[in-house]
């Protein structure tokens, strides 16, 4: 493999490793710090699914492999900046779980910024 690639993937890493802890980080701030380890569990289920995907079609893949890099490079990026924008509008107070059915569908919709980043990357 071409130095070139390598040195993109490793880039593309250490950008999707940043922006992890850079969530962890934001998180332990903003609301409590045990919710900002959950971020943990949404990057692994983001990377596990990236990566089913990528043994599924690999016969796919393979052939497309700069176009499909690129797409996924750009896609994260996007979706690094836009997830975490949305994740800031949805109201969630830790403190309302017990006694408000809605607040765990607000917990979910917090996760996002810790999965769909995770896809693209």
């Amino acid at each position: 493999m071409p130095a070139v690639p390598l040195l993109s993937v490793s880039l593309l890493s250490a950008a999707a490793l940043g922006y992890e802890l850079l969530l962890m980080r934001l998180f332990s701030i903003i609301q409590w710090h045990h919710f900002a380890y959950m971020m943990i569990s949404a990057a692994l289920l983001g990377y596990g699914a990236a990566g089913a995907m990528v043994s599924l079609a690999q016969r796919w893949l393979v052939p497309r492999f700069a176009a499909v890099f690129v797409a996924g490079a750009i896609l994260f990026g996007v979706f690094a900046v836009t997830s975490f924008a949305f994740a800031q509008r949805i109201a969630f107070n830790p403190l309302e779980i017990l006694w408000n059915p809605r607040e765990p569908l607000r917990r979910t919709g917090r996760r996002d910024p810790g999965f769909r980043p995770r896809i693209s990357g």
